[in-house]
Order: structure tokens, then C-alpha cells, then sequence
């Protein structure tokens, strides 16, 4: 069975704009979630993620067993 990793979250989003003669509130709410099979050459037992700046970078190492093996490419 291959690994795999599952990112999930929930955002709330509250902003009020007033006018010079209403006020108006909009609030945004939501759950996420994200599901990714990995493949067999990465070393699950490593993964890391970090956030910053409102940005999430995960970081999915190959494993170091792995030896990768010239590929021929046909060109026509």
C-alpha cells in the first residue's frame, strides 16, 4: 500500500467596511483538506513542512537507497 500524505486546514475570515451610513460585516468560514498518494521512492519517515508568509511548502525527500538508473529516450 503506497503512503500518503493528507493536508487539511480551516479558514475564518472576518472583515467589516463601514460606511457613511451602514456598516457591513462578511465573514467567511471553511474547512479544506487535500489527500496525495506519494510514490514508493520517498522517504516517508522525513517529511517536513514549514509555513511562512501565508505559504506552506512541504518538503518530500527521495530515499537515499534509491539508485536511479539511466533512461533511454527514443527521438524521432
Amino acid at each position: 500500500m503506497a503512503d500518503g500524505v493528507i493536508i487539511s486546514g480551516e479558514r475564518t475570515l472576518e472583515r467589516e467596511d463601514q460606511g457613511e451610513n451602514a456598516i457591513r460585516i462578511e465573514s467567511v468560514y471553511g474547512a479544506f483538506a487535500r489527500s496525495f498518494v506519494l510514490p514508493d521512492y520517498v522517504d516517508a519517515n522525513n517529511i517536513h513542512a514549514e509555513s511562512k508568509d501565508g505559504v506552506l511548502r512541504i518538503h518530500v525527500p527521495k530515499a537515499k537507497t534509491m539508485k536511479s538508473e539511466p533512461l533511454a529516450i527514443e527521438v524521432h
